[in-house]
C-alpha cells in the first residue's frame, strides 16, 4: 500500500498531498532490481532474486491499477534490457491477469547505435509475447554513455561495477 499512498498523495488526496496528477502521468516500480545493490535478500541467488521482484512488480501493479485506474504504471528500470529477466517479470504479469501499461530500461553504451536499435528489438520482443502487450510502452529512463564498453544496446556482460562509476560516481 505504501505505493499507492504515495501515488494518493501526489493526487492531493492523502496526508495532505500537493495535486502533481497533470504533471505525473507515469509511475515506475522501482529501479534496477537486476543489480545486486539495488534488489537484494539474504542467502539468496539470483534466480529466486528475479522470482521474488516478479512477485512483488504484480503484488504492487495489482494494487495500484486496483486504487488509481486512472494512471499509467510499469517499470521495473532494469540497469540493462534483459530479455529473461523481463519473461521472469511479465510472466508472473500473465499469471494473474494484469499488465504493465509501460516496461523500462536503462542501457549504458558506447553505441549510440546500439543505443537506438534498442527499442525496436524491445516491441518485437513485447510483440512476440501476444495482445496483452500490444499498446505497451517502451520507456528508456536512464542512458550513460561509457567509452570503456564494448559492444551494443543488450550488454549482456555489463560489468556493473563500471554501472556504478557512471551512476554514482
Amino acid at each position: 500500500n505504501v505505493m499507492s499512498h504515495i501515488i494518493s498523495h501526489y493526487q492531493g488526496t492523502f496526508a495532505n498531498g500537493v495535486d502533481y496528477s497533470s504533471r505525473i502521468s507515469r509511475w515506475e516500480i522501482w529501479s534496477g532490481p537486476d543489480d545486486p545493490d539495488c534488489w537484494w535478500a539474504p542467502n539468496k541467488t539470483a534466480a529466486e532474486l528475479r522470482t521474488l521482484f516478479a512477485e512483488f512488480f504484480v503484488t504492487c501493479l495489482k494494487q495500484i491499477k486496483t486504487d488509481h485506474p486512472g494512471v499509467k504504471v510499469g517499470g521495473p528500470a532494469l540497469s540493462k534490457w534483459d530479455p529473461d529477466y523481463m519473461d521472469a517479470v511479465l510472466d508472473a504479469c500473465d499469471a494473474e491477469g494484469v499488465y504493465p501499461d509501460f516496461i523500462s530500461y536503462q542501457c549504458y553504451t558506447n553505441s549510440v547505435d546500439g543505443l537506438l536499435a534498442q527499442p525496436a528489438e524491445i516491441r518485437a520482443w513485447l510483440d512476440a509475447r501476444g495482445g496483452n502487450y500490444a499498446n505497451c510502452e517502451i520507456i528508456l529512463s536512464a542512458w550513460h554513455y561509457l567509452p570503456d564498453v564494448d559492444g551494443v544496446g543488450t550488454l549482456a556482460d555489463l560489468d556493473m561495477d563500471k554501472v556504478h562509476q557512471a551512476s554514482f560516481g
